[in-house]
């Protein structure tokens, strides 16, 4: 029996939604300007990996519907 399950949905939806990056860091002390730096040109940090010393960032996908 099926379940239902939607999580390759949400998958796809947001690999189509996001765009995806990884910036890796030389020192913990220099995050908070990193990020500020990415946020100006419109990324978020998703997750920051201390233990491999990097920084998972998403851009949201902006899609014109006029096209």
């Amino acid at each position: 029996m099926k379940t239902n399950d939607f999580r390759d949905e949400r998958d796809e939806l947001s690999k189509n939604s996001y765009q995806w990056d990884i910036k890796p860091f030389s020192d913990e002390s220099t995050i908070p300007q990193m990020m500020e730096t990415l946020q100006k040109d419109g990324w978020e940090v998703f997750y920051i990996d201390l233990n491999e010393s990097k920084l998972i960032i998403r851009k949201p996908i902006q899609v014109r519907l006029d096209d």
